[in-house]
């Protein structure tokens, strides 16, 4: 089989939750993912800082496939709120994929590019280490990168 081609079970759509779906990412997404008719949830109808709250949502809508798109991406504002801005970057990515584990589900992360130093000319995949604590980190690189961390 090529890494192309697509693995489905009994005909049935896969079930893929999209968290963030309101963003610019989450957006795109949804219109990816539209033909698998994905749950679209952003922070009105999750709190993705609340680690029941998204094990209660997982058990219940039983996600085959959970893409988080959701982040606090106000560099800015993540200056003013630095508190926020590590629970929603920081230790939200590690609640998500534990209850994604827990839920038999495969989990998506995205990260940005504040937590890498942008040498790689060819990208970064799930195995790269982010960039060195010695690099000056704002508040949003900060978070986002015990997000790396935090995911598993």
């Amino acid at each position: 089989m090529s890494d192309s081609e697509c693995v489905c079970y009994d005909d049935e759509t896969m079930k893929v939750l999209i968290l963030g779906a309101k963003g610019m990412l989450g957006t795109d997404l949804s219109k990816v993912f539209a033909d698998e008719q994905p749950y679209l949830l952003d922070k009105e109808e999750l709190d993705i800082t609340q680690r029941e709250e998204i094990s209660a949502c997982f058990f219940r809508l039983k996600p085959d496939v959970v893409i988080n798109a959701a982040a606090y991406t106000d560099v800015d504002g993540c200056e003013t709120n630095k508190e926020l801005a590590m629970k929603v970057n920081g230790e939200a990515p590690g609640y998500l994929a534990a209850a994604a584990k827990d839920a038999g589900a495969i989990f998506v992360h995205y990260s940005t590019d504040y937590v890498f130093d942008g040498k790689k000319s060819e990208g970064y995949s799930e195995k790269d280490e982010p960039a060195s604590p010695k690099l000056p980190l704002r508040p949003r690189s900060e978070a986002s990168q015990r997000g790396e961390e935090q995911r598993g």
